[in-house]
């Protein structure tokens, strides 16, 4: 009788072994690029509420969002960091729109290309 293993019982004992390999890496990767679009989501949803404060609670339109006529529109540019930077250097893009006297505002990552935030309305808000 011979000791040790069979070529057969080794190959399935290393397919068994990779595909574990695999699956537990691409949760990993999963779980930390979720982790980050998290991250971001809350950030800028605290952005979100202080951009809804403004347009509720401040009686010039204008001093926080530009005119105030149909179809504005404002950018602001972030880094990786959340800080507010110009838009060469920018990871972000947070972009306001009023539209039938509504606040819509988007999050955009621009290295990744995909919304953190799209078209998120505030409804009526203020009728100055």
């Amino acid at each position: 009788m011979k000791k040790g293993f069979s070529l057969v019982e080794v190959l399935v004992a290393l397919s068994i072994f990779v595909i574990s390999f695999v699956v537990i890496l691409s949760t990993y990767l999963l779980a930390t690029k979720g982790y980050q679009k998290e991250k971001e989501y809350l950030y800028f949803e605290s952005i979100c509420y202080d951009i809804d404060y403004y347009y509720d609670n401040q009686s010039n339109w204008s001093t926080y969002f530009g005119s105030g006529y149909e179809n504005d529109f404002g950018k602001v540019f972030y880094d990786s960091d959340f800080k507010i930077v110009d838009e060469i250097n920018a990871k972000y893009e947070l972009s306001y729109k009023l539209i039938n006297n509504e606040l819509h505002v988007s999050i955009f990552n621009l290295e990744q290309e995909y919304f953190v935030i799209e078209d998120l309305n505030y409804g009526g808000g203020y009728n100055g």
